[in-house]
């Protein structure tokens, strides 16, 4: 079986879930790619994948909309979300290409490839998803429309959710959704710091995370909580 991987245009975190699975599927002897923009195939690269680079789409903007911390998330997930749907929409030509190019048996998408789903639909191939906090069809469908009102079928192959069974409200799941474990983790165990031991509980300790990209112009601001 032949897996074709694609990610959105964003940040590592849209990679990053998808390796697991993907060596797990080369240990079975299974052929893997990973198909997006170049900065994740570049990493792909680096985890020993082979890669097609897609094209970015030059009106999608940042991988942040800007927005008001006041404004309401309702209001903010049409553009937030919307720019994914324009990007996946851009890149279907060259996905169907490589999908081809590469004669995949499958597609495997994260949450936001939706132009995996698309050429899915398009050229009749079964696209699995692995997701970790699945959005109801119809919360898409309501946000969005159009591409969303037929929703139903965006799910329609296999749809793996990693996590306990509790952390997902029953609207979530699908005829084909399958709960697991999570995957182990993308490297090996480390230790944690001496200092941590010397904590005494008379003062409160923050744990604050740069989450999976470093971003150089953020690291002043979180040097100010440094002792």
């Amino acid at each position: 079986m032949r897996a074709l991987f694609t990610v959105a245009d964003g940040g590592y975190r849209h990679l990053y879930p998808l390796v697991p699975l993907a060596r797990d599927l080369t240990e079975r002897g299974h052929p893997v790619a990973f198909a997006g923009p170049s900065h994740l195939t570049a990493l792909a690269d680096e985890f020993g994948f082979p890669t097609v680079t897609l094209s970015r789409d030059p009106a999608a903007g940042p991988d942040v909309a800007p927005a008001s911390a006041a404004t309401p998330s309702l209001s903010r997930a049409p553009t937030a979300v919307g720019r994914y749907l324009r990007n996946a929409v851009h890149t279907v030509p060259e996905l169907r290409t490589a999908a081809r190019d590469w004669q995949a048996d499958v597609l495997v998408r994260e949450t936001a490839a939706w132009s995996a789903w698309l050429v899915g639909e398009l050229d009749e191939l079964p696209v699995a998803v692995p997701d970790y906090a699945p959005t109801p069809p119809r919360l898409l469908a309501m946000l969005l429309g159009g591409l969303f009102q037929q929703a139903r079928s965006l799910h329609r192959w296999l749809h793996l959710l990693v996590g306990p069974p509790r952390w997902f409200p029953a609207r979530s799941l699908g005829p084909a959704t399958q709960i697991r474990q999570p995957p182990p983790a993308l490297y090996g165990a480390s230790e944690m710091p001496s200092w941590l031991s010397e904590l005494d509980g008379s003062r409160p300790c923050v744990y604050v995370t740069l989450a999976v990209v470093e971003d150089g112009g953020m690291l002043d601001l979180f040097r100010t909580g440094a002792p």
